[in-house]
């Protein structure tokens, strides 16, 4: 028996021991394998980065080589300028002096324009004008005609043109020199006096001391005498107490921080809106002169200032121009007495970063170090990491092709309730956002003057469109839009997607387009066309063309090969979900669907609790009012137990003439491609059995049907009614033009009442009530159509107020309330025979019609439903003659 034992031990171990080498080998191969994605993904980067420098280096020297160009091919100008002009004036010729000079001027000013940024590649620029100075004042001492001589000051602008780009901008800012110096003292006659409101009944905070390096404590000793010197601080025995510590500045010196944060939440917040920054990138259109000084300015110049905090940038398009607007905004500097640190402010610039992004004067991109930061940007691991890097890729989103598309992957692992899962789809996009950002093209600064184009296009699945304007070349980008069409207009057809995308893209640069002369509007298919030909159309779309007719635009016929850039951001394969059918949600059937979650027992919790700010994880959520539930990979649109709401979908998907009738398999599953709801396979069993159509045009595969079963009849008068309205008829002088029809469905008893045919359901329930139940009391059945009217949450209501239980008709089955509509015809008969041609007497004959109906008998009771009613026949006047 020992035996045997050590023998099961010694296989046992052995086992044990052959699983943990398995084990051990799956660690390492998994290990290995994630160290070779690292060093692929690390490889990739360093790959794109290259090609990234690369491509901004021969962007570089091309640049550069095209200003030396232009360099050169001015200076050539000028010469050939100036010698004409020189051979014109000795031999007499000076007809056209006026229009030279300023022809001259203008080239000289774009001449020296190109220059500046060149001052420190081109060190003989002085030698290269010499020529043309020489030659301008020659020809300036020169004698000049009589009409000529009111040019006297062409000299001095000229003198000014020709100065030294340097000389004239230390002129202006040596003028200014006092703004410049360094402050002393306290300013106590400034309009703006600060304060800090604390909340009632705070502890003053109090913080550590911070440990500081020998450099540190050597520059807090300098800054705070500094300080004392100039009489901005004080010692002080106050009960609030902070730290301080250093930052690093951008030239390396360090900056002086107090740790307030303690400080600031006891503080009493004096929020106020930040200016968009998109905004402000916007209006540098045109300007090719730019300016910034970091200092705290107030007053803002709208027209060529823009503040940021405590950035000032001024912007201009002429040299001349600049200038001024550089003295303005130094002058108000003065006046308001702030000062400002030479050595942080940039003059005379073409290009300029600002903002997180490079301007020029064509156009703007990001900056390279926040590119570079992008590209390194490890793979994240949490929620707090995905969140950093889309914030700092959707900075840029403006600049990339289908942004929101590209990032979708990413967007989902934001959700903190689901587990954090970086699979592959979501690293592909992570690594697909890092190369779109790497190669994101220059966008062109908006300007008002020039020819703008918007172009869209709308898929299944997204809207994209691209916004650009004709620099006299070609057309260049200034914007990409992208965006997933929501679920609720997935369903839509081809032309509502389209103006749906035309609509999300003037409400997107509206603030571009709005008030301009005409724009081009490039689309494959003119949806206007087609809607505004329409007799009626539903609320959604006549609001859709209520904000479109505020723009002034005309549509520009495109072929769909021609609209490759909305195209491409409009369609992505993984967004794409099949849709067999389409109908309008217009806004009326919206708040159906949004009351209808409130009050429905299957989904007034799920909707509460995705309504609330802190919901429970679950598979429900609700987007633009609707809810919706996520089963079989896909969102689907919840849809609540009211018959009226389940039959339309119902109906579309079956009796559409796309659909064609099919069977019931086939409408179940098309309808699982976009709706959901408790008993959906009854409800479509039900629907396609009792469909006309169907029933006349398709063989029978099962057994023959049973008899019909009329609805039960009250054996008590006055219990049962059926109700249903009937018009439009012209319109009365006292406003109706229909009539709501009241029939007793056991005496067959009618009344005619007129009321508006658009009436609302509360002033349908004052006619029924005025003109029914005052007189014959509140009935336990009403039988009805599904007109909106009758099963809305008021009508509903009302009725089981009264006590009354409501029998709505089935979907497109009138049979159900079939005596309301042989009364309608029995009454439009006689109406007909009653009226006057011009037909506005129609409710002075109503009492006619309604006597003459009650009064004649009727086929099913074989009486009349007057005497049923009261017990005896109508009397009339031959009631005396005949015995």
């Amino acid at each position: 028996m020992s035996g045997k034992t050590d023998e099961a031990y010694q296989a046992w171990m052995l086992l044990l021991i052959t699983e943990a080498k398995q084990q051990s080998d799956a660690v390492a191969a998994a290990a290995k394998k994630k160290a070779e994605d690292a060093e692929k993904a690390r490889l990739l980067a360093i790959e794109q980065l290259r090609q990234h420098d690369e491509a901004a280096a021969k962007a570089a020297d091309e640049e550069q080589v095209q200003r030396r160009e232009r360099i050169y091919s001015g200076e050539q100008a000028l010469l050939t300028m100036a010698t004409d002009w020189r051979a014109e004036a000795e031999n007499g010729k000076m007809e056209e002096s006026e229009n030279k000079i300023a022809l001259l001027l203008s080239h000289l000013t774009d001449l020296l324009a190109t220059c500046i940024p060149q001052q420190e590649d081109i060190h003989n620029l002085d030698d290269v004008m010499t020529p043309v100075h020489s030659r301008l004042r020659q020809l300036e001492q020169r004698p000049v005609t009589a009409p000529d001589a009111n040019f006297s000051n062409t000299s001095d602008r000229l003198e000014a043109l020709e100065m030294d780009v340097g000389s004239l901008k230390d002129g202006l800012l040596d003028e200014f020199a006092d703004i410049f110096e360094s402050p002393t003292g306290v300013v106590s006659d400034r309009p703006i006096s600060h304060e800090i409101i604390l909340e009632g009944g705070v502890v003053p905070p109090k913080g550590c001391i911070y440990r500081m390096s020998e450099e540190e404590l050597t520059v807090l000793r300098s800054q705070l005498d500094d300080l004392l010197d100039k009489g901005w601080i004080r010692p002080s025995s106050s009960p609030y107490g902070a730290p301080v510590l250093f930052i690093r500045k951008k030239n390396k010196d360090l900056r002086l921080c107090i740790d307030y944060r303690k400080l600031n939440v006891q503080t009493v917040k004096n929020a106020g809106p930040l200016p968009r920054i998109d905004n402000l990138l916007e209006r540098l259109g045109g300007a090719k002169y730019l300016m910034a000084m970091t200092n705290e300015f107030r007053a803002m110049l709208d027209r060529f200032v823009l503040v940021y905090l405590d950035d000032i940038l001024v912007y201009s398009r002429p040299w001349e121009d600049h200038l001024e607007h550089l003295r303005r905004m130094l002058e108000m500097l003065r006046r308001a007495k702030y000062k400002a640190n030479r050595d942080n402010c940039e003059f005379v610039w073409q290009e300029l970063e600002y903002l997180g992004h490079f301007v020029t004067p064509t156009g703007i991109r990001p900056l390279s170090d926040k590119i570079q930061a992008i590209q390194e940007w490890p793979e994240p691991r949490n929620v707090t990491d995905v969140r950093s890097f889309l914030g700092l890729a959707g900075y840029y989103q403006s600049f990339i092709k289908g942004y929101s598309k590209i990032a979708a992957h990413l967007t989902k692992l934001q959700c903190e309730d689901r587990p954090f899962d970086l699979g592959e789809d979501a690293r592909e996009s992570f690594l697909a956002l890092k190369a779109a950002i790497l190669f994101a093209e220059v966008l062109r600064i908006y300007d008002p003057l020039l020819p703008t184009r918007v172009t869209m296009d709308a898929s299944g699945y997204g809207i994209g469109a691209v916004l650009e304007q004709h620099d006299g070349v070609d057309w260049q980008p200034v914007e990409y839009f992208s965006k997933k069409v929501p679920v609720v207009h997935s369903i839509d057809d081809a032309r509502k997607k389209d103006l749906l995308a035309f609509v999300h893209s003037l409400k997107r640069w509206r603030h571009f387009l709005l008030g301009r002369s005409q724009f081009r509007w490039a689309t494959n298919n003119n949806q206007l066309v087609f809607y505004k030909t329409r007799d009626t159309v539903n609320s959604t779309i006549a609001r859709w063309m209520t904000f479109i007719d505020q723009l002034d635009f005309f549509p520009d016929q495109i072929s769909r090969k021609s609209n490759r850039f909305a195209d491409a951001l409009s369609r992505r394969p993984d967004y794409c979900t099949t849709v067999y059918s389409t109908f309008e949600i217009d806004n009326d059937l919206r708040c159906s669907f949004i009351r209808g979650y409130q009050a429905d027992p299957e989904f007034r919790d799920k909707y509460a609790n995705c309504s609330s700010p802190n919901p429970a994880l679950s598979h429900y959520q609700i987007q633009e009012g609707y809810l919706l539930v996520h089963t079989r990979g896909k969102d689907l649109l919840c849809v609540q137990s009211d018959p009226h709401l389940r039959t339309r979908p119902l109906g579309e998907f079956h009796d559409a003439p796309a659909t064609e009738h099919i069977g019931v398999n086939r409408t179940i599953g098309r309808l699982r491609e976009q709706f959901w709801w408790p008993g959906l396979l009854g409800d479509v069993t039900r629907y396609c059995e009792s469909c006309e159509v169907c029933r006349r045009c398709k063989s029978r595969n099962h057994r023959p049907y049973d008899e019909l079963r009329p609805l039960p009849v009250l054996l008590l008068r006055m219990e049962a009614i059926a109700t249903d309205i009937t018009g439009p008829f012209p319109k009365h002088k006292t406003g109706v033009d229909g009539i709501l029809t009241v029939v007793d469905r056991l005496t067959k008893f009618d009344m005619f009442l007129p009321c508006h045919y658009h009436a609302k359901a509360p002033e349908l329930a004052g006619v029924l009530y005025t003109g029914w139940i005052r007189t014959k009391g509140y009935p336990k059945e009403i039988v009805c159509d599904c007109d909106t009217r009758f099963m809305s949450d008021f009508w509903l209501a009302l009725i089981k107020r009264w006590g009354s239980s409501l029998k709505p008709s089935s979907a497109r089955h009138p049979q159900t309330d079939g005596q309301t509509e042989r009364a309608h015809q029995t009454a439009q008969v006689l109406l007909r025979t009653l009226i006057r041609p011009d037909q506005k007497d129609w409710v002075e004959r109503l009492p006619d019609v309604e006597l003459a109906y009650n009064s004649s008998i009727h086929p099913a009771i074989g009486m009349s439903p007057f005497e049923f009613e009261h017990g005896s026949p109508v009397t009339s006047s031959l009631d005396t003659i005949i015995p």
